[in-house]
């Protein structure tokens, strides 16, 4: 399967007070939010090492695209029935927002070129993005690719 680079939008933190709350509020107020200009787009396309930490262990993985033909020709494998509502909602909200705020999760087994390749870019530099929830006592780091 082959990944994409996507647009992406990162949020400027100086510019919002309360991390939590803007964050588990922002699928319903992206608009909102976006109109106040606290977004800025990368400079050009890419994917992002995404990396959560826990106090018990660290989830790491990327975001990317993907080829749309890749889910039709069934090299994406479904692992639920969604609903035909939910999947219209989406649609719905995605034309909304001109944006993607629940991306899908794809699961790979092990490759040793994507581990090295995730191992560098978090070992080797700082993230472009941390974001700290004291309330679940996890830490979002996002690099930029």
């Amino acid at each position: 399967m082959e990944i994409k680079p996507f647009r992406y939008l990162l949020p400027d933190l100086k510019k919002i007070e309360k991390h939590e709350s803007f964050f588990n509020k922002l699928k319903e107020n992206y608009t909102l939010q976006a109109s106040k200009k606290i977004f800025h787009p990368v400079k050009e396309a890419g994917i992002i090492v995404y990396r959560i930490r826990t106090q018990e262990r660290e989830f790491q993985g990327l975001l990317a695209g993907v080829n749309l033909e890749e889910y039709l020709t069934g090299n994406i494998k479904k692992h639920e029935n969604t609903l035909l509502t939910q999947e219209e909602n989406m649609i719905a909200l995605t034309l909304e927002r001109n944006a993607i705020i629940k991306p899908v999760l794809l699961c790979y087994p092990p490759e040793d070129e994507i581990v090295n390749f995730i191992h560098h870019q978090i070992h080797e530099r700082e993230p472009n993005l941390s974001v700290h929830f004291p309330k679940s006592e996890q830490t979002h780091d996002f690099y930029s690719v």
